[in-house]
């Protein structure tokens, strides 16, 4: 048998063993300026992450926040314009039950279908 390969790989497996055991702090024998350093690092990562998540809370809740006013102004436009009626360019009237009233984007608002219509419009045909 070949001993010698064997032993290479075992020597350099431990050297670098050692290596890592000297270099990684938690394998060192710390000093008392280490651990306070090693201390103030952890403090510092720990603020930086709280931080963070702080901002990214409150971003969270301005973007709910301006979802929110998004939809009551969805919710405030349907409510408006159900009760408006638009009499288009040709003069026909729609109210918010029209199957074209949502088409119609050209317009004269008015507040009844009353006065749309004695204002010259009419009614659609169907």
């Amino acid at each position: 048998m070949n001993y010698s390969k064997h032993f290479k790989r075992l020597s350099l497996a431990l050297t670098f063993i050692a290596t890592l055991m000297l270099c990684n702090a938690a394998y060192a024998k710390p000093d008392s300026s280490s651990k306070r350093h090693i201390d103030k690092v952890t403090q510092k990562k720990i603020e930086h992450k709280s931080k963070h998540a702080n901002i990214k809370h409150v971003q969270a809740k301005h973007v709910a926040a301006a979802k929110s006013e998004k939809r009551s102004k969805k919710i405030a436009e349907k409510k408006r314009s159900a009760h408006i009626v638009k009499m288009s360019k040709s003069g026909i009237c729609h109210d918010y039950s029209s199957k074209h009233y949502a088409r119609t984007k050209h317009f004269t608002e008015f507040h009844s279908m009353k006065a749309c219509l004695k204002a010259g419009g009419r009614l659609p045909k169907k």
